[in-house]
């Protein structure tokens, strides 16, 4: 279990350092207004569409791959958590604690957490560049 809360803690690490160089940018690509003119909106969408295909695409999709290569893992530890506390009691159950494992769950919430938030800049980016295409 030590060496799964080290990977899992590690790549947590590298998504979370990806994501607070590539965040100022992402964000600051969608407080941008669309301009009027269509013949305007040729850089603007260029520039969203290099943020979003070399930043926010590769952040949603390393931090889901992250979150998915675990969750089998953060799964099967919490109905185990779960059966042990029903079959043994909270005393009990205290006695057995094991912190490496609620750790890993942790890490795994925080994986979870940063996929979610990524997928909702990702959409907002998607949503945007739209704007610049006339699409919707």
């Amino acid at each position: 279990m030590n060496d799964l809360l080290s990977a899992a803690s590690l790549l947590l690490a590298v998504v979370g350092v990806f994501y607070g160089l590539w965040y100022p940018e992402i964000i600051k690509s969608l407080d941008k207004q669309p301009p009027t003119h269509d013949e305007d909106k040729v850089l603007p969408h260029k520039e969203i569409s290099t943020i979003l295909f070399s930043k926010s695409v590769p952040l949603f999709i390393s931090a889901l791959l992250i979150s998915l290569i675990f969750l089998p893992d953060m799964v099967k530890i919490l109905i185990n958590s779960l059966l042990a506390l029903k079959t043994l009691g909270i005393a009990e159950y205290l006695a057995s604690y094991d912190a490496v494992r609620t750790a890993f769950f942790i890490v795994e919430i925080l994986s979870i957490a940063i996929c979610i938030h990524a997928c909702t800049i990702l959409n907002r980016l998607i949503i945007h560049r739209r704007k610049l295409t006339g699409k919707r």
